[in-house]
C-alpha cells in the first residue's frame, strides 16, 4: 500500500515534463501559425487549447494577436463592423495599445458602422445585369496600370447588326454565284449585278472599324 501511494505521488512529478514540453510546442506551433497571418488555423488551435487552459497568459496574448490581424484584414477590406468587433475585443483585454487604441476610438465614432465591401459588391451585381461589367480599378500607387473594360450595350447592338447584314450580303453573292449557268460547255453570268460586290467590300470595311473602335475603347 506504501508503495502504490508512493507512485501516485511520483507520477505527477515524472509527467511535469512531457506536459511542459507540449505546451511548448503548442506556443510554437500558434506562433507560427500567428506570424504567417494564417488568423483562421490559429484560431482553430486556440479555441482547442483555450478550452482546457483558459487562463495561460501566453494562450491570451496569441488570442489577442488573431484578433488584431483579423481586424486589421478587415478594416484594409473596408468590412468595418467586422473590424469593430474584433479591436473591441482586443481593447477590453489590451487597452493600452496605442494601434488598437486609436482604431477602435476611430469606428466607434462613425454614426453608420457598415461593411462597405459588401455594398460594393452588390452594386457591382446590379450593374452587371444592367449588361456593364466593370473590372476592379486601378490603385495609384500599387504597381503597373490596370485597364479598365467598360462594354457598351449600344456598341454590341451596332456590331450585331452590322454583322447581319454583311450575312446578308454574303447571301446574296451566292444566290448571284449559282445564276451562272453553262451552255455550249461555256459558262457565263446571266443577271450578276457589280454592286454587290461593292457592298460586300464596304460591309467588310464597316465591321473592321467597328471591331478597332471596339479594342480601342478598352
Amino acid at each position: 500500500m506504501r508503495n502504490f501511494l508512493t507512485l501516485l505521488l511520483l507520477l505527477p512529478i515524472a509527467l511535469s515534463p512531457s506536459f511542459a514540453q507540449s505546451s511548448e510546442e503548442v506556443y510554437i506551433q500558434i506562433k507560427g501559425l500567428v506570424d504567417s497571418s494564417q488568423w483562421d488555423k490559429a484560431q482553430t488551435e486556440l479555441d482547442r487549447v483555450l478550452s482546457r487552459n483558459p487562463n495561460d497568459a501566453t494562450l491570451q496574448l496569441y488570442q489577442n494577436f488573431v484578433w488584431i490581424g483579423k481586424a486589421d484584414l478587415a478594416y484594409a477590406n473596408r468590412k468595418f463592423l467586422t473590424a469593430y468587433g474584433y479591436y473591441e475585443k482586443v481593447f477590453k483585454a489590451w487597452p493600452s495599445h496605442p494601434g488598437v487604441r486609436n482604431r477602435y476610438l476611430e469606428l466607434k465614432a462613425k454614426e453608420d458602422l457598415k461593411d462597405l465591401q459588401e455594398e460594393r459588391s452588390a452594386a457591382v451585381i446590379a450593374k452587371e445585369e444592367r449588361g456593364v461589367k466593370i473590372s476592379p480599378q486601378t490603385q495609384v500607387g500599387s504597381g503597373p496600370s490596370k485597364a479598365v473594360f467598360i462594354f457598351d450595350p449600344s456598341l454590341q447592338e451596332t456590331s450585331a447588326r452590322v454583322k447581319f447584314e454583311y450575312d446578308e450580303l454574303l447571301k446574296s453573292i451566292e444566290e448571284a454565284k449559282k445564276n451562272v449557268v453553262t451552255k455550249n460547255n461555256i459558262q457565263v453570268i446571266e443577271s450578276f449585278n457589280p454592286k454587290f460586290l461593292w457592298l460586300a467590300i464596304a460591309g467588310i470595311t464597316i465591321l473592321s472599324l467597328i471591331n478597332t473602335f471596339l479594342l480601342i475603347r478598352k
